[in-house]
């Protein structure tokens, strides 16, 4: 396989920042001040003089072209036209005040930061120097680490559609396009509107985009969280009250709750706009608030993509060209004849056997996999080999794996039994909702060109697998999940210091 996804993104990452450092070193050390009130007689502004800076009047303003893409065309409307403070050759802070001509108190007060390579901040709006550009160029950033995930994810699907990292790739795809979708909103505003869309604007939303995910997936989640409880319900109707056929109510209840409460509380925190964020003392507020949004975004971007990743196995044609096929076992009737679910991977088994012959004039040796259990009278190995015979396949076309008890042991057992490596041409039946895992669980067990086949199953099945395949990916490769969650984490603690502190 190609260089993995991350080295790409970390080339655009850095691609990016060194354009963004160029253009703050290279680019126009100016600053338009817009008044956050409209004065239906203009304004004037008080500029001190004893600063390095120096302040154009609106009209010289309005009268220059362009600004290197700091700020749109001046808006015209009574009262709202900029002036410009030019960088000096000093790093200062002083404040400017802009008042009516008619009061004699100031209507606002703009604090004026000149800092390093001449860069212009008002901490009043969080406007500095050449802001709308960089911050167009930070939404294109997003928006093409989005793509690079898409497409990372695609190569993913043709190296091997048996990868959690198809999980990954798909569920903060998603997550960055959306991200990335409502910064051009921002963006487009504070360029259409710059007296009323500040840099304030795009600031929230990058602080709130954890919680704008929640709000934009919960009604994803509501559906989800039905769907689960009435599969639930069948499952324990048609199979018992056993703690897996419950497990998907408990988990999708949790993401319910978690998802109201960080919403209903942490809006609270997040809405209140980032210029008084000092002046209310919620630092430490927005800081656990956007902490336990990063951890509820990692698992609904993970449960998100777990459910495509094992829906597209399901879709993937097996070539024709298998010298072995395994059937992975499962309970038995109380006389051992096969349940419909274990004939239903005996029949697509047999289904792909007769197509391959058709298609390519080759056959297959099958390999019926499956313990027996304590309940039953003989293995469930057993029991599809006669299922096999009476469908007229010959027992010299069948060899038995009778000692696996579970899906990773299926798959080592059987490969043992064949004397499989990681090129054996191998193909392997199971139920549709079970393909994705059983197809990483062959990978693992060292048969890489492995390939599966579903078998139709219920409806009320795959909800509850998407539950296992999503904790089953949290629970698989500890190191790689916790340095993502951490990233995660990590991010959104730096947003919270830089936006909800000092800007």
């Amino acid at each position: 396989m190609k260089k993995p996804t991350v080295f790409y993104l970390l080339y655009i990452t850095i691609a990016f920042a060194v354009l963004i450092l160029l253009i703050t070193a290279a680019g126009d050390h100016s600053l338009n001040i817009y008044p956050q009130n409209a004065f239906a007689d203009g304004y004037e502004l008080d500029f001190p003089g004893d600063v390095a800076a120096t302040v154009e009047k609106p009209a010289e303003v309005a009268g220059s072209p362009g600004e290197n893409g700091n700020e749109a065309a001046p808006d015209t409307s009574a009262g709202r036209e900029p002036w410009r403070i030019r960088a000096g050759a000093a790093q200062e802070s002083f404040s400017v005040t802009v008042r009516d001509p008619g009061l004699q108190t100031p209507e606002e007060i703009h604090p004026i930061r000149v800092g390093r390579f001449g860069v212009v901040y008002d901490e009043m709006t969080g406007n500095f120097s050449n802001c709308r550009l960089i911050c167009a160029l930070i939404t294109l950033y997003v928006l093409t680490c989005a793509a690079g995930l898409f497409i990372g994810w695609k190569r993913q699907i043709a190296y091997s559609v048996y990868s959690y990292n198809t999980v990954m790739y798909m569920g903060f795809g998603i997550f960055t396009l959306l991200a990335g979708i409502t910064l051009v909103y921002g963006v487009s505003r504070t360029i259409r509107e710059p007296a009323e869309a500040t840099m304030h604007t795009v600031y929230m939303l990058v602080l709130n985009s954890a919680m704008n995910f929640l709000v934009f997936t919960a009604p994803f989640l509501v559906v989800f969280a039905g769907a689960m409880i009435v599969s639930n319900i069948a499952l324990v109707r048609h199979e018992g009250r056993r703690i897996k056929n419950i497990l998907g109510i408990l988990v999708s209840e949790v993401f319910l709750i978690a998802d109201l409460l960080i919403i209903r509380y942490g809006y609270r925190y997040l809405h209140r706009t980032a210029a008084h964020m000092d002046q209310t003392g919620i630092t430490g507020n927005i800081l656990l608030t956007n902490l336990a949004a990063a951890v509820y975004l990692y698992a609904e971007c993970m449960l998100i993509g777990a459910m495509i990743a094992s829906l597209i196995p399901v879709k993937k044609r097996p070539a024709y060209n298998k010298d072995y096929m395994i059937i992975l076992g499962c309970a038995i009737r109380k006389d051992g004849t096969p349940t419909p679910l274990l004939k239903g991977r005996c029949d697509r088994a047999l289904a792909f056997r007769n197509a391959q012959k058709k298609a390519a004039g080759r056959d297959l040796i099958f390999v019926t996999s499956g313990g027996k259990g304590s309940d039953e009278v003989i293995s469930e190995s057993r029991c599809m080999r006669d299922y096999l015979v009476s469908q007229g396949i010959p027992e010299s076309q069948i060899l038995m794996e009778d000692r696996s008890a579970s899906t990773m042991e299926n798959m080592q057992f059987s490969r043992a039994l064949i004397h499989a490596d990681a090129e054996t041409p191998v193909v392997f039946s199971t139920t549709q909702y079970h393909v994705f895992r059983s197809g990483i669980l062959a990978r693992r067990s060292g048969m890489k060109a492995a390939e599966g086949c579903g078998a139709p199953t219920k409806w009320y099945f795959w909800p509850n697998a998407w539950v296992r395949e999503f904790l089953g990916f949290m629970s698989s490769h500890k190191l790689k999940q916790f340095l993502v969650l951490a990233g995660t984490i990590a991010v959104y603690v730096l947003l919270s210091l830089l936006l909800g502190g000092k800007l």
